[in-house]
Formats: structure tokens, sequence, C-alpha cells
């Protein structure tokens, strides 16, 4: 039998054997993979979501300047009426979150009762209008001025979800390369090293087979998330494919690096194997 077909043939022996090796598949797919739909789902891709404000008043130049002021926050979307009868039906229906009623110098907040989620926007609207009034009122002039530059990093706008994904990559890569060389010295698997020394294949071969096993496996959950992500979930991402791979493989070869060194550390495997997942557990947290 040729070099190739043996290395092949070990190759295809080390993928079974993840296939049957539980906690491995666990934290190198599945676990990953809960994560990311349990945090992707909850993530919010938009900057800040804007409350509804209704607003109301007789006296337009006030209220035209209370709109102004609020909209120059970017906290607020502001809705004028009319009357005051639209403005307290589109509160019960929900159509706005509040509302505001000015007249002269007191302020009205009208509100759903018992809607306790919504307690610190009101206290932050009704302080935010109380300033604003104040300062139309005793004619203050502004004297510093506060502008918001947003910082991104390489220049790129990066949400929230797409923080997760790479989280849960880094997850996935951690736990596949670590735990592979943990349990490559498990009794259970020092007895098929010992059986594979009687055989002639090159033990060369043998530690190709097993890296190329975990660098596959790899790229195969790195990538399994990404579509899971852009088509369940719906996260926005751009791949920079080159990167993505390399930085994905040499990942995976420090983490099998990592694992010797718990092995070289404890000596016995599963006290390697009680570390590696205490340290992934903080590094993941």
């Amino acid at each position: 039998m040729s070099e190739m077909r043996k290395f092949i043939s070990v190759l295809r022996l080390f993928f079974l054997d993840f296939s049957r090796d539980k906690i491995t598949v666990f934290f190198t797919l599945a676990f990953p993979i809960i994560l990311l739909l349990i945090f992707g789902s909850f993530s919010n891709d938009n900057e800040f979501q804007k409350y509804k404000v209704g607003l109301f008043s007789t006296e337009s130049e006030k209220i035209t300047f209370l709109k102004e002021e609020l909209e120059k926050t970017g906290m607020w979307e502001i809705r004028i009426y009319e009357s005051i009868e639209p403005l307290i039906d589109d509160v019960k229906e929900g159509k706005v979150t509040m509302g505001i009623k000015v007249k002269g110098k007191e302020v009205d907040l009208i509100y759903k009762a018992g809607d306790i989620s919504r307690i610190g926007s009101m206290n932050t609207l009704s302080k935010t209008v109380e300033s604003i009034l104040e300062r139309k009122m005793n004619n203050v002039k502004d004297v510093i001025k506060v502008e918001k530059k947003k910082l991104s990093v390489r220049g790129k706008n990066v949400s929230s979800s797409a923080y997760t994904l790479a989280g849960t990559i880094t997850i996935s890569l951690l736990s596949n390369g670590m735990f592979s060389i943990i349990g490559l010295m498990s009794d259970t698997r020092k007895k098929m090293v010992k059986k594979f020394r009687t055989t002639p294949v090159n033990p060369t071969s043998f530690m190709n087979a097993m890296v190329l096993t975990r660098l596959v496996v790899a790229l195969i959950a790195s990538f399994i998330m990404l579509m899971l992500a852009k088509y369940m979930l719906g996260i926005k991402y751009r791949l920079e494919l080159l990167q993505f791979v390399t930085i994905g493989l040499s990942s995976t070869l420090a983490m099998m690096a990592l694992g010797v060194l718990f092995i070289v550390i404890f000596k016995s495997a599963k006290a390697a194997e009680n570390f590696a997942t205490i340290f992934m557990t903080i590094v993941m947290f």
C-alpha cells in the first residue's frame, strides 16, 4: 500500500473517531451553534431604537422649538398632534410610546399605566423637556457644543451580532484544537495509538492526518456558523476569505499546542481535560 493510500485511510479513521467523540463534537459544533442562535437572535444591528413621542400644545412656536431640540438628541421620533384626544388614543393603542402636553409652564406626560419598562425613558424625556423649555423661556444661549464622533474598527461599521458571530467561531476553534490533543492522550486513545505502532503506518502520516482532520473540522464548523448567521439570523458581515482561513488555521494549531502544554503540566489526560474545560469557560465569558 502506498504512503498516500495509508494517509487517506488514517485520515478517514480520524474523521470517524471525531464523529464518535461526543464531548468534542458538542463543544466544536453544537455548543457554538446554540450560542449563536440564542445571542444572535437577540442582537440588534440598529445603532439605537428611537421611541415615538407625540407632542401637543396650543403654542405653535414653543412646540416647534421643542420638536427640533428633541430630534437633535437622536433619541426620539417626534409627532405633532393638533388635539389631545388623538394623542391619548395613540398612546393607548401603542402607536406612540409616550405623549407630551405643554400648556404654559406646565408639562403633562402621557403614558400607559403599569408599563414599567418605559420608566427610565419617561424620566429621561421629562428631564430633557424640562431643560429645553427652561432654556427657551429664560433665553439661555449655548456655551458648550458637544459633537458625537463615531469610531469603528478599521474604519468599518461592525454590528453587535457580527461580534457575536466572531465569538462563537472563536469558541469552536478553541475547543476543537485544544480538546483534540487532550482527547488523544486519554486511556482509550492511548490503546489506539499503541495499535497503530504495530502497523506499517508512518508516524509522520499519523500526526499529519490528525492535524489535517482538526483543521478541516475547524473550517467546516466555521462555515456552518457563517451560513446560519447569514441565512437564518440575517447577520450582515464582510468575509475576507484569505485572512479568515489563515486566522482559523493558525488559531487551531495554537490551541492544539495549548492542549499539549496542558498534557505536559498535568500528566493525566483527565486532569488536563477538567482544567481545559474550566479554562475555556473563563475565556468564553
